[in-house]
């Protein structure tokens, strides 16, 4: 029997967490649905669609619907309607040409996070912040990759403010767009190559696209915790968020609006290793 792994998709502490178990043993069934329990919380399976690894790359698009496919062999399969979502793992199981599948499930986001104000950052003190702005400030040359539910690169704080820098990370092989902060004036030329078209900052996995503004504000807050301009005289002081000029640069991803989803996971950290080798 070919070993299926369980993907477990969480965001923890603003991280964004990948946990794995080596078989399907772990899926419950709940309500006409599936639920993955890890350690106590339940996350929601995603019975739309699965994973698998295969080197046979003509015969996977001859043999299953793909809805898309990356680099390292996985390819991303939509379950069938006429066949349930086990009966379905059970046909992957026999195909011989397969060697992993992956269940993916929806994860959460974490919203701990409920002041703006910089002087209740208490974790500043806690990590010594202050003390570490002395040698360094943050360095524009220094790209985080922040894969979480998108960030809103218009926020004054992150994006152009009242100053002539913006602390987000802009691939510079790909055409600007004509207004800054509007993904639909870019050219739809995709001139680096990679698949993702205007893919000028960052990209939404979730919808394909290249707007990863966020419908819900946890990507936007991570990215503000690493990089939000500090000493600016406006929201909160970023980690390295720079002195008044610029500070390290986010590259922002969307790998789910409302939740994370984990089948898009592997795809975005992909694009982020390509960006940091480009």
């Amino acid at each position: 029997m070919k070993k299926v792994i369980v993907l477990v998709l969480l965001a923890v502490a603003n991280v964004l967490n990948a946990q794995v178990t080596k078989t399907s043993q772990n899926l419950q069934e709940s309500e006409n649905s599936y639920i993955v329990v890890d350690r106590t919380r339940q996350y929601r399976v995603d019975t739309t669609c699965i994973s698998v690894k295969s080197s046979y790359r003509d015969y996977m698009r001859s043999t299953y619907h793909i809805i898309r496919d990356n680099k390292l062999g996985y390819f991303d399969i939509q379950i069938p309607q006429d066949i349930s979502y086990m009966n379905f793992i059970n046909v992957l199981e026999q195909d011989e040409k397969i060697v992993d599948i992956v269940i993916g499930s929806y994860g959460q986001y974490n919203a701990s996070i409920n002041d703006l104000k910089s002087s209740n950052q208490w974790y500043l003190s806690v990590i010594n912040a202050y003390n570490a702005w002395n040698l360094n400030t943050g360095n524009s040359d220094v790209i985080v990759a922040v894969l979480d539910s998108g960030v809103d690169w218009e926020n004054l704080d992150i994006g152009f403010g009242n100053d002539t820098y913006q602390n987000i990370h802009l691939n510079h092989n790909e055409d600007t767009w004509i207004i800054d902060n509007d993904p639909t004036t870019a050219n739809g030329i995709d001139e680096d190559g990679n698949g993702l078209i205007d893919d000028w900052k960052g990209w939404d996995f979730d919808y394909n696209n290249n707007d990863c503004r966020p419908n819900y504000f946890h990507g936007t807050f991570v990215s503000g915790i690493i990089s939000a301009k500090t000493n600016n005289n406006y929201g909160i002081a970023g980690i390295a968020g720079g002195y008044a000029d610029e500070g390290v640069n986010i590259l922002p991803y969307c790998v789910g609006k409302s939740t994370p989803k984990p089948l898009v996971l592997d795809d975005a950290i992909i694009h982020a290793v390509d960006m940091e080798q480009e």
